[in-house]
């Protein structure tokens, strides 16, 4: 079988080295579950469809997949925050994962947790503080109370971060943030 390359060039393959492709239709999904064919490079190209859109966080069923876009793409805020805590949006944000965390607790009275992982200069330090903001604002009627724990985070980087090869302000510590709710 003869398969154009992206640059033009045609090659030759078996057909058993041959992976299915989704439909067109799919391009971009926001749960990568919905993809008929979940094979590696179906899951790249969704990625990069929606990275290419500037919409840098998709789910993997109960999962958030979130990229660092490396520019400002203007998705966090109050007005975001009210939104998701309205439930007007409901499409894959960090600010999804902390609503449901924060609905779950104060549903259950149960303990919540929200993992922040990736290598370095990924937009983990990034991504916490925005959950942080967002369960703050949720969470506290009391503006100093919400200032101090979103203040919070410049103090740790003041002391914890340096610049590296890869990230310019990378993290040299490890974040766990702990709150206590009386429900």
């Amino acid at each position: 079988m003869f398969v154009r390359l992206s640059d033009g060039n045609m090659i030759t393959v078996s057909r058993g080295e041959l992976l299915p492709a989704n439909a067109d239709v799919l391009d971009g999904v926001d749960d990568l579950v919905e993809l008929s064919y979940l094979n590696e490079p179906s899951v790249v190209h969704n990625l990069q469809c929606r990275y290419d859109r500037d919409i840098i966080y998709s789910k993997a069923g109960p999962v958030l997949l979130a990229f660092n876009p490396f520019k400002d793409v203007n998705i966090y805020g109050d007005d975001f925050v009210a939104a998701y805590k309205e439930k007007l949006l409901d499409n894959p944000h960090v600010y999804a994962v902390a609503d449901a965390a924060y609905s779950d607790m104060m549903k259950d009275g149960g303990n919540q947790a929200i993992i922040i992982s990736g290598e370095s200069g990924s937009g983990k330090t990034e991504t916490a503080k925005f959950a942080v903001q967002y369960l703050a604002s949720v969470g506290s009627q009391n503006y100093e109370m919400k200032s101090k724990l979103i203040q919070s985070s410049c103090i740790l980087e003041a002391f914890g971060n340096a610049k590296t090869s890869r990230n310019w302000n990378s993290s040299r510590f490890v974040s766990s943030f702990t709150s206590d709710l009386l429900l």
